[in-house]
């Protein structure tokens, strides 16, 4: 009896003193990982941190502890946890308010307690793939998105289309400030190259969401914002090298906080490649410089960055036959023979451009709910692209035509330069009213493009007498806006929110000049929108989240639409929308489901064809819609991996699509809008084998697109998918802060695939893109 009790009492302890592991995840606002977290044991004292990607471990004994997680900037939180087993934990915590908060940047962006369909990249997300790609390349495994590049390695002309909506129908600020140029309504990520390395963070939007400045977002928007105050001085570098001999070169710092008010950062990058495309190179600079001054009212920060590009033109694409036997054949700058063949190339068939600018932010607290904020901004650009071209008319650059030895001389050989000349400047004012149930916010802005566009001939082979001064065409854009909106987050219940947003803009614009082939011009349009939103926004718990949302918006046509289309009146946009989302999460498991419907009247879109620069033409189209589901799911598998993906079905169609052949109207029904693939779909595995090692294993599929709308055939793009590897080693050292190495490997199959073209004719144009390919970098943070 003795020995069996002491054999129970031998079990017992054994059973009490057995250990189990307590790990977790520890994350801030919009789910981003929170690295440096304390993690304490308030029973015993433990403590430990989170790593780099958020998680920590313990070991406990059997018991009932209470978790106490604090991190700088947030509210601490202390929650009770029940250990019988390995337990793993999902902690999120709230920011602590920040009375002088980037007010304007609120005013676009959308918070988790929105009714808005949005994914939040974190600085640390962008960084860690940040080898010299441009951001959409950066955020291509987000739902709904289709990226391309014109040299095919994602480095130099890039693209994005989100939910099959182009580029020119995505709205995107700065800091709150648009981006998108207001003549082409595109944002030319290469003119800001590497910005990736000044942004805090990038939310993407998709439907109307909340964006209040520049040309309404049609199908999605993206908002990024520069890099925050920093508290501590830093120094950082970064040197990349990959396929295509792509380098890419930064160096970063900030002075910390200095005296309790002041702080500067400054970044320099240069990035090179040769392009998969041949002769498709990049050269490519940037910089950014900010100072910042900080006392319990006011914050003051200035801030001015800028790019210059040098690209070699690779905007020709290649034809089917090429597409399959050389892929990399590059038309741009050939030079052909009597017969068509080409003999030679132009060594400076390239774009080169530059664009700074220049952003005033002023905040202030007013009261103890009131803030202001005041934001003045200038952008200049400026630069041109050059082409050789063959047999050229006189006519179209005001050249004499004469006689030589018997022979009439009217066409030449010649060099042109196209030229842009811009500037974009305004004023944005927004106050913010904010108590516990209640958040107002109500802007005013007031915008002014002018852009000189004009040519000048650098070079003829047979004209005479040419003054290379002159310039043989001449235009001017002029566009003034004028835009306001307010808009509330109104507490209804603990549970229930009531978003409202209205928003109304006012735009003049007008052409006024000579285009090419000395074709005079005159257009002006003056245009009044009011866009309005609502919805419902509900959690009636830790794990469930619903909303719901209606909006209308309106979008007007940009300069190429109206050149395009004349002496016809291009007609602006409508899009209704509706959003419908779900979002479930506990411990391990992350999804979200959404549906929505986007329906249009008059909707501009893509028609497959390309202007005489590569610039996509559009057309009006009557009656549209794109209706679909996404899903997102994130499930953590075990402490070391977790998979996440997203799903996106959709419908994308016109409604009893017509056009005209000169003598009937022909009716092609319901037919696929271009360029909108019905499925879409991105799949990551992230695997950690041992601490500050991070392997990621991606996926990217992209269903089968037409390139006319019409349907025909031969416009048919293929589906195509492809892997990837992203691998990340994190280490911290006593002569440096921290070291990061990072390895990505695309395309890891070596698939052939074109993921965007265009019709010239009835005849299907690709832009190939890479295969098998790699970059590699490494970061140092002192």
């Amino acid at each position: 009896m003795k020995k069996l009790f002491i054999l129970f009492l031998w079990l017992s302890f054994n059973a009490y003193a057995q250990e189990f592991k307590l790990s977790g995840m520890i994350t801030g606002e919009n789910q981003m990982a929170l690295p440096g977290a304390v993690i304490e044991i308030e029973e015993n004292a433990q403590k430990t941190t989170s790593d780099y990607e958020g998680f920590f471990n313990l070991k406990l004994p059997v018991g009932n502890y209470h978790i106490k997680v604090s991190y700088t900037g947030f509210e601490t939180v202390i929650l009770p946890v029940k250990l019988q087993k390995d337990s793993f934990v999902r902690i999120n915590l709230n920011p602590k308010a920040e009375k002088l908060g980037t007010v304007i940047v609120q005013a676009v962006k959308a918070t988790n307690d929105m009714p808005v369909t949005q994914t939040n990249i974190s600085q640390k997300s962008l960084q860690e793939q940040n080898l010299g790609q441009d951001v959409p390349y950066l955020i291509e495994m987000t739902p709904s998105v289709v990226v391309t590049s014109d040299a095919g390695a994602g480095v130099g002309y890039t693209g994005i289309r989100i939910r099959g909506i182009s580029p020119q129908q995505i709205n995107v600020t700065l800091n709150g400030v648009p981006l998108n140029d207001p003549e082409s309504h595109s944002v030319y990520w290469v003119d800001v190259p590497d910005f990736a390395g000044s942004t805090e963070s990038l939310q993407i939007q998709r439907g109307v969401g909340t964006s209040t400045f520049g040309s309404g977002a049609f199908g999605a928007s993206i908002n990024l914002e520069t890099d925050r105050v920093s508290k501590v001085s830093y120094a950082q570098i970064q040197s990349s090298y990959g396929s295509f001999n792509t380098q890419k070169y930064s160096i970063k710092g900030s002075t910390g906080l200095l005296n309790k008010h002041f702080e500067f950062t400054g970044r320099y990058s240069k990035i090179l490649s040769d392009g998969y495309i041949d002769r498709a190179s990049s050269d490519l600079n940037s910089f950014y410089v900010s100072g910042t001054y900080k006392d319990e009212k006011n914050t003051l920060k200035a801030i001015v960055f800028g790019g210059s590009e040098v690209t070699y033109q690779a905007w020709y694409g290649v034809d089917k036959e090429t597409f399959e036997t050389n892929p990399t054949f590059n038309y741009a700058g050939a030079i052909y023979d009597d017969n068509w063949n080409v003999v030679d190339y132009y060594d400076n068939q390239i774009d080169n451009y530059k664009q700074d600018h220049y952003q005033l932010h002023f905040k202030r607290l007013l009261g103890e709910n009131l803030f202001f904020n005041l934001t003045a901004h200038y952008t200049y650009g400026r630069g041109y692209y050059e082409q050789y071209k063959q047999a050229e008319d006189f006519a179209d650059y005001g050249f004499a035509e004469y006689d030589l030895a018997g022979t009439h001389i009217a066409q030449t050989d010649l060099i042109r330069r196209k030229w842009l000349d811009n500037d974009f400047y305004g004023i944005v004012a927004s106050v913010q009213y904010k108590s516990d149930d209640h958040k107002i916010i109500i802007g005013l802005a007031k915008n002014e493009y002018d852009g000189r566009h004009f040519g000048r001939i650098i070079w003829t082979e047979k004209a005479l007498n040419v003054d290379y001064n002159q310039e043989y065409y001449n235009n001017t854009g002029i566009k003034k806006t004028t835009s306001g909106f307010a808009k509330s987050l109104y507490q209804i219940t603990d549970d229930l929110s009531l978003f409202t947003d209205i928003q109304f803009r006012k735009i003049d614009y007008s052409i006024n000049g000579t285009l090419d082939w000395q074709y005079p011009f005159k257009s002006s349009d003056d245009l009044f929108f009011i866009n309005p939103k609502i919805g419902l926004y509900y959690k009636p718990g830790y794990q469930h989240q619903f909303y719901v949302s209606l909006a209308q918006t309106h979008r007007e046509p940009n300069r190429d639409d109206y050149v395009n289309n004349a002496p016809q009146m291009p007609k602006s946009e409508t899009l209704n929308d509706a959003e419908m989302g779900w979002k479930y999460q506990n411990d391990k498991l992350r999804s979200e489901v959404n549906l929505y419907g986007m329906f249009y009247k008059d909707q501009l879109v893509l028609t497959g064809k390309i202007d005489n620069v590569g610039n996509p033409i559009r057309e009006n189209v009557g009656e549209s819609y794109r209706t679909g589901i996404e899903t997102q799911i994130a499930y953590q598998l075990s402490r070391d991996l977790e998979l996440s993906g997203n799903l996106t079905f959709s419908d994308n169609r016109n409604v009893d699509y017509k056009i005209t052949d000169g003598t009937q109207i022909i009716n092609y029904g319901n037919t696929y809008l271009t360029y909108s693939p019905s499925v879409v779909g991105a799949g990551v595995l992230r695997w950690k084998p041992v601490e500050n090692l991070k392997l990621d294993f991606t996926g990217k599929y992209v269903g089968k697109q037409y390139m006319d709308n019409r349907n025909i055939p031969e416009s048919e793009l293929e589906a195509y998918w492809t892997a990837n590897f992203l691998a990340t080693y994190h280490l911290t050292g006593k002569a440096f802060k921290n070291m990061e190495f990072s390895f990505k490997l695309n395309n890891i199959f070596d698939r052939k695939y074109a993921s965007n073209g265009y019709m010239w004719g009835d005849t299907p144009y690709y832009y190939p893109q890479a295969g098998r390919n790699f970059l590699a970098g490494v970061n140092i943070r002192f």
